[in-house]
């Protein structure tokens, strides 16, 4: 949404000022506007790579792609089709 976007850049406007630490501040709140996408969560880990934050920046390289690998896979069928015994 347009909150999300406004955050985001505000966020990208910290980064330009070199304050790390206010553009996750910022990025955080775009995530509370609107659900992160993998996209985001891969930026938000490069923000905490520059603010030195490497463990943090290691969780959400792991959320981004987590997001990634779950747009990937299919729906499970829970049923098991007519005739199959399982």
């Amino acid at each position: 949404g347009r909150d999300r976007d406004l955050w985001t850049l505000v966020s990208e406007s910290y980064v330009a000022k070199g304050d790390f630490e206010a553009a996750i501040r910022a990025r955080r709140a775009a995530f509370g506007a609107a659900p992160p996408t993998a996209e985001a969560w891969r930026r938000m880990a490069q923000l905490m790579e520059l603010a030195g934050r490497t463990e943090e920046a290691a969780a959400a390289v792991e959320r981004a792609h987590g997001l990634e690998v779950g747009a990937a896979d299919p729906p499970r069928e829970t049923a098991s089709p007519v005739g199959d015994p399982r």
